[in-house]
């Protein structure tokens, strides 16, 4: 006789099946949810702080909120008459700033400071100044059970180098890359720093010196005959800058170049230029959509 179909047989069964579904399923239920990590967020107190410039584009390009482009650059070097702003990492209860010798001392987490061409042209080379935040914290919970080793007062300093204003910009020299536009089109943009002639400089045309485009945008090429491109910056750093429409424009030769706005990243490898095309009809031009040149520094 088959024990399958037996009564009592299949009473066990059914009583083991049972117990094993109470078991795993009331397990199941017991379980509680993990214990909130105490220290999730926590950071220890740190003085640490950013050295970074403002690039502003102000005319209206498609996609820039407010009608604004804005890119903060961080960097250890900019050209003499630079604003700088300097901010520290995190919120804390007391902060001491002191920049070089200056006596002034700065109690805000972040502030900003004009460094102009006076004292630095004068001496013609490269100044080093250094930047010491000091920078205190209250005690809070979170030390006693996150950290063995809490602090509550550290002073830290870097070194800001102000470039002469004639300097050559870290951005200048030549990019291979693409636009967003046509991602599989590599080509080469050339920027090309040259000083004002002695007793010029006021008459050169960003105050500064003067930069030249090559091959930018792909293919285009001047009217004239003339090999280089000049544009009306609005704002130059040493790390990057902006710059209206001040192009040539000629649909024949792709040069429907409108305002831009151009940086190096952090290692000072690659740039990238947001810019906007232009449609020009019966000779207005309008900012139109962004579009994104990124390239890598070959020379």
């Amino acid at each position: 006789m088959n024990s399958t179909n037996n009564p009592t047989t299949t009473m066990k069964y059914t009583i083991f099946i049972s117990v094993l579904l109470l078991l795993f399923g009331g397990c199941q239920k017991c379980k509680k949810d993990p214990a909130p990590n105490p220290c999730l967020g926590y950071k220890p107190m740190s003085a640490d702080f950013k050295m970074f410039e403002i690039l502003r584009q102000p005319n209206g390009i498609n996609g820039a909120e407010n009608g604004v482009w804005i890119e903060k650059l961080e960097m250890d070097t900019v050209l003499a008459g630079a604003s700088v702003n300097f901010e520290a990492s995190q919120d804390l209860d007391a902060y001491e700033w002191r920049v070089g010798n200056d006596n002034r001392i700065w109690n805000t987490k972040k502030f900003s400071l004009s460094f102009f061409a006076l004292s630095v042209e004068a001496i013609g080379m490269p100044v080093s100044i250094n930047i010491t935040l000091k920078g205190k914290r209250n005690k809070i919970d979170k030390d006693s059970i996150c950290n063995r080793n809490p602090k509550y007062e550290e002073i830290i300093t870097k070194t800001l180098v102000v470039m002469p204003q004639y300097s050559r910009p870290a951005f200048a020299g030549e990019y291979e890359g693409y636009s967003s536009d046509k991602p599989t089109e590599k080509y080469v943009v050339q920027i090309k720093h040259t000083p004002p002639k002695q007793g010029e400089e006021t008459y050169n045309q960003s105050g500064k010196y003067e930069l030249y485009f090559y091959n930018f945008n792909n293919g285009c090429k001047p009217i004239k005959g003339d090999q280089r491109w000049w544009n009306s910056f609005y704002e130059t750093s040493y790390n990057g800058g902006t710059f209206n429409s001040g192009f040539i424009y000629d649909v024949n030769y792709n040069c429907n170049i409108g305002n831009a706005i151009f940086f190096l990243n952090k290692t000072k490898d690659s740039l990238t230029i947001n810019y906007a095309n232009v449609t020009i009809i019966s000779g207005i031009s309008n900012n139109g959509n962004k579009v994104t040149f990124k390239g890598k520094k070959i020379k």
